[in-house]
């Protein structure tokens, strides 16, 4: 019975529908590329992918500290760092979001903007889980 309960819920959501707020990043960096070379730092393969820019990818040497973290994606030439809370499933990613988020909004704003951040997820428990922030690396 459980199971059926658990295939039910996955059969009522659209196929892809934790997918929607990675295509919809993606194609916002896209948008403002206008054909430029963009260059993205990111845990979500799936935003560089719709975007069409280079991605490099976080990893748990990824420095999880905003200021290191800007630090560098300045000195790599970084034009967006794309977060989310989670990758990989249910994995924290580092706690950077929260954290990035908070640095961005006051100590960091000369060096890092929130340009974009995908619509707040409406089923229970997942409202801010699977939401994506582009931040913008002010050179």
């Amino acid at each position: 019975v459980l199971s059926l309960g658990v295939l039910g819920y996955k059969a009522a959501r659209p196929l892809g529908a934790e997918k929607r707020g990675e295509r919809t990043a993606g194609e916002w960096i896209a948008a403002r590329a206008a054909g430029r070379p963009v260059l993205i730092w990111t845990n979500i393969s799936r935003v560089g992918w719709y975007s069409g820019a280079e991605r490099l990818p976080m990893t748990e040497q990824t420095p999880s500290a905003p200021e290191r973290l800007v630090e560098q994606a300045r000195a790599w030439g970084v034009d967006y760092l794309v977060v989310n809370r989670h990758v990989d499933g249910d994995a924290e990613f580092l706690g950077l979001c929260p954290g990035l988020c908070a640095w961005a909004a006051t100590r960091g704003a000369d060096r890092l903007r929130q340009v974009f951040e995908t619509p707040t997820d409406p089923r229970p428990g997942r409202a801010d889980r699977d939401r994506i922030r582009v931040f913008e690396v002010v050179r």
